[in-house]
């Protein structure tokens, strides 16, 4: 190619820049890719320069990492002097986000904790809905908070991994990702009565560390102690700041999207594979790959996906087990007392026990809203604020606030069989009530702090 733009034999070199991408990954620098883009274009740094309006100066620093943060119009004007379109075009103005992602790196950034999103080391089954819910919520600006709220080990951090490190490694936008939590948590804190600790955010020294770029923020594990009323005033002093917060907790105020996290489906779409059971299924092949499917056992894996409502930590406690003994074996422990699944823990997914994650959800809660759990626990699977207000010792519309407020923390699901206001507790925490109140908990610790006047002879009159 001629600087007077006359075509010359360069369309093969740029036939090949497909292999470009395979070739140099997706964690080469923008300098990189500008000069591999450059010398397949057959061109020099003079040429590129007289195509692009941009100076030879410039181009050899950038090409030699003097210059990492382009400014848009700059990677633009390379762009069009490289003659690039479609997938090439897409893949070198990415690879200059990316660029920034690692120039807005600064010291004071790593000194507060923030830090690149979690690299992916699995997929994840049937979050589709939810994934597309926050790229829908996300798109276009439409909104810039969202607090995804869940019991513990339910997924929101391996949901929020999931999206924020696939859009961060294709370049579409700098993420700074903060962990809240100190140590590992296993609910047993909660359990205890003592408080979940989390490590102190300073809101107003981000906004002057974000200023007016564009970024996403993810705060993974916030309590009652984030101050989510100052988000309000950060999103203002920040117009190109986007926030995702995940807590068990509500911690955002009016503004933004509240989004709670359920557990996996336990049924298959048109009678396909459920997504609970290829979680457990895949887990239990991490401890024995020669693990099948079969006649025999298909019955008690669905049975234990039920069990445990398709909460994922609780389902890769299962699994842990089920490499060892039998489901069938599973089957009969957790029937006669749910609990026993504490036996067996998950360590290296931070989060070590479903049970007791379940239970510092009940114990999070008000006395007199732990007796009204109790009392619907002790009710049909299926609850509503009209049928079953009554029988739970308080009125229609105490119960549909108290429904809400468990629906906002996942402790309370949507009935989907069913097409009128149908709820339905956890089943695992539906259980453990159950068991607590009739006795049959023998784990040491468990809902230990839950009053007893929530069995039927205790309710008060509705």
């Amino acid at each position: 190619m001629k600087a007077n733009g006359s075509t010359v034999a360069a369309d093969d070199g740029l036939s090949k820049l497909g292999v470009c991408v395979s070739v140099m990954g997706q964690s080469s620098s923008f300098g990189e890719r500008l000069r591999w883009y450059r010398v397949m274009a057959a061109m020099t740094q003079g040429e590129l320069a007289a195509f692009s309006t941009i100076s030879v100066r410039a181009i050899r620093d950038l090409e030699l990492g003097r210059a990492s943060r382009p400014r848009r119009e700059t990677v633009r004007l390379l762009a069009d002097g490289l003659r690039l379109t479609g997938k090439q075009r897409v893949d070198f103005e990415s690879s200059a986000v990316r660029s920034l992602n690692g120039a807005l790196w600064t010291g004071a950034a790593a000194e507060r904790g923030y830090e690149a999103p979690p690299a992916l080391v699995s997929s994840i089954a049937g979050r589709t809905v939810e994934l597309r819910t926050i790229e829908e919520a996300l798109a276009g600006g439409q909104h810039r908070l969202i607090n995804i709220v869940g019991v513990g080990g339910v997924g929101k951090t391996a949901l929020m991994a999931h999206w924020v490190r696939s859009r961060y490694d294709e370049g579409a936008f700098p993420v700074w990702w903060r962990d809240l939590a100190e140590g590992a948590d296993d609910g047993l804190a909660a359990v205890a009565g003592t408080a979940r600790r989390t490590r102190p955010v300073d809101l107003p020294a981000l906004a002057d560390l974000v200023a007016s770029n564009t970024m996403l923020v993810v705060f993974d594990g916030a309590d009652e102690s984030f101050p989510g009323d100052e988000l309000a005033a950060l999103l203002r002093r920040c117009p190109r700041l986007s926030v995702i917060v995940t807590s068990r907790e509500p911690v955002i105020t009016s503004e933004g999207v509240l989004m709670p996290l359920g557990p996996l489906a336990t049924t298959g779409s048109d009678g396909g594979v459920s997504p609970a059971l290829t979680v457990l299924v895949e887990n239990i092949r991490r401890g024995d790959p020669t693990f099948e499917v079969d006649d025999a056992n298909r019955g008690s894996l669905q049975v234990i996906c039920d069990l445990l409502d398709g909460h994922p930590l609780a389902l890769r406690q299962a699994a842990t087990w089920c490499s060892f003994r039998s489901p069938d074996d599973l089957v009969e422990r957790l029937s006669a007392d749910i609990g026993a699944l504490s036996a067996v823990s998950v360590e290296r997914d931070g989060q070590a026990d479903a049970m007791a994650a379940f239970s510092a959800c009940v114990n999070a809660l008000e006395q007199p809203e732990q007796i009204l759990l109790g009392r619907l626990a002790m009710l049909s699977e299926e609850l509503s604020p009209k049928g079953s207000a009554a029988s739970a010792g308080t009125t229609p519309e105490e119960l549909g606030t108290f429904l809400r407020k468990l629906i906002q923390r996942g402790i309370v699901r949507r009935n989907g069989a069913r097409k009128d206001l149908a709820f339905a507790l956890l089943n695992p925490i539906r259980i453990l009530l159950r068991q607590r109140v009739g006795g049959r908990i023998r784990t040491a610790g468990l809902l230990g702090q839950l009053p007893l006047d929530c069995r039927p002879e205790c309710r008060s009159p509705a």
